[in-house]
């Protein structure tokens, strides 16, 4: 039986005064023309928060201060993918979006429930879901 190696990564659910967050259309495969979170790979050697800060600044140049969520693991047989996902939030005011052409089509802000009708790439509709369920308790219990 051939080994397989468990992906780690991170997502960013960024929220900006509006509760839209931010989705990229993703421009390379897996689901190219899927969107999905803003995130990526961590590299060897680098912490996930470090990660996050990364891809985000490479992805769409914004510079953010996270908080660590939930994490997700993604499993997709017909890819071969297992992956387990470190989902990060920020809540940002107003900065200028740059999008990284080579991996982001293009992005939008977007309320997270119209999000979950969207075509989303890899499991980002369960951390989405996830993260509504999240906001909804917190405002109950607080």
């Amino acid at each position: 039986m051939k080994k397989q190696k468990i992906q780690a990564t991170v997502a960013a659910i960024i929220e900006n005064q509006k509760d839209e967050i931010l989705l990229e259309k993703r421009n390379v495969n897996p689901f190219k023309n899927f969107w999905c979170l803003p995130g990526g790979h961590i590299e060897f050697g680098e912490n996930a928060l470090k990660a996050v800060k990364r891809e985000i600044r490479e992805e769409v140049g914004l510079k953010i201060n996270p908080i660590f969520l939930f994490y997700q693991d993604e499993i997709i047989k017909k890819l071969n993918w297992h992956a387990i996902v470190l989902v990060f939030y920020a809540k940002i005011k107003k900065q200028k979006v740059r999008i990284e052409r080579k991996e982001v089509k293009e992005i939008i802000w977007i309320k997270p429930k119209k999000a979950l009708k969207l075509k989303l790439a890899f499991k980002h509709k369960e951390i989405i879901k996830q993260f509504l369920e999240l906001k909804r308790c917190l405002k109950e219990c607080f």
